[in-house]
């Protein structure tokens, strides 16, 4: 998401018009078919195009908009290549010679589909268009997620990174909000998955028989009682979907998870407990030092809101080193 304050000339603006002024040209009915779906929000609520603004009220809107503002696919415009470039210098956390860190915003997909213009493929295409040996992705994060990811460099790295995900030589730790709390403030969830159809989607499904094992290790970091806690997860596997389903499978699902947990929790009162809570916070690549990723804005503010804290990621990566959890 872009977050944008209303300056003193912008006060009483009209969304609409403050809008263009930010992303170009863009037809009135799709701006409020963006409305409607929250891609854009004024103080993080929905707001309509004709609304007033006021001053250092903020603004928040979705990536995607600068992308499908014409719902047509084409080659990259001038400006769309020079918001590719900004963005990605803006999310780049370390490149060598050998692999690309990114910092992925939680509403940027990794690769492309039907009418989804903005994703990681098209960053790379854009900012890496002259180089003779192409960047390749090595492993994956959902849309919704934010957080590391790792991109090999060349078809050689490719293929060296991908050995070290399968054979578990690399450690991905992730941070989650959850409601409730769970029973126990640590543990490890075990566990086959499986894939079926449900009402028109394909989800994955914890299955007694059948499917996959999976393996995650999690550990409470702060937490208000039995409402809701900050977890640290650690996937031993790396299943689809297999952190949003463990939790679910523990009780204590996502916050902000509308593929396995679409219920409305009363408890849950802040505006930005809509976004997915789960943010890919560390990464250690053997010989590399350790990767951290920030949490987003929405995480951080929806942190301080309900007075929950972090602890630095390098202790947070030792307690899993320690492997002191229950099977």
């Amino acid at each position: 998401m872009y977050y944008t304050k209303v300056k003193v000339n912008e006060n009483d603006s009209r969304l609409d018009r403050f809008l263009r002024r930010y992303v170009g040209k863009i037809n009135q009915s799709l701006l409020e078919k963006y409305l409607r779906q929250k891609l854009i929000l004024v103080d993080n609520k929905r707001a309509k195009a004709s609304q007033r603004l006021h001053l250092n009220q903020v603004i928040s809107y979705s990536s995607s908009i600068f992308f499908n503002k014409n719902e047509k696919n084409s080659d990259f415009t001038n400006q769309e290549k020079k918001i590719y470039e900004d963005l990605f210098s803006k999310i780049i956390i370390k490149e060598n010679k050998n692999f690309i860190a990114i910092n992925k915003p939680n509403d940027i997909a990794v690769q492309g589909g039907t009418k989804q213009k903005l994703h990681i493929d098209n960053f790379l295409k854009v900012n890496y268009e002259k180089r003779e040996s192409k960047p390749k992705l090595v492993h994956r994060l959902d849309k919704e997620t934010s957080g590391l990811l790792i991109i090999a460099k060349d078809s050689l790295n490719a293929k060296k990174l991908s050995q070290l995900f399968r054979n578990g030589k690399i450690i991905k730790i992730y941070y989650a909000l959850i409601s409730p709390s769970p029973l126990k403030n640590k543990g490890t969830i075990k566990t086959k998955i499986e894939q079926r159809q449900s009402f028109n989607e394909n989800k994955m499904f914890v299955s007694e028989v059948s499917g996959k094992s999976s393996i995650t290790k999690y550990y409470v970091i702060d937490k208000i009682d039995d409402q809701m806690a900050l977890v640290a997860l650690y996937p031993i596997t790396g299943r689809t979907h297999q952190l949003r389903l463990h939790m679910y499978h523990l009780g204590s699902p996502i916050i902000g998870d509308k593929k396995y947990f679409n219920k409305k929790d009363k408890n849950l009162k802040h505006d930005n407990d809509e976004f997915l809570k789960l943010h890919a916070a560390m990464i250690k690549i053997p010989d590399e030092n350790l990767l951290k990723a920030e949490i987003p804005k929405h995480f951080k503010i929806t942190l301080e809101y309900y007075g929950l804290n972090l602890k630095k990621d390098e202790y947070v990566y030792n307690l899993f080193l320690e492997d002191k959890f229950e099977n």
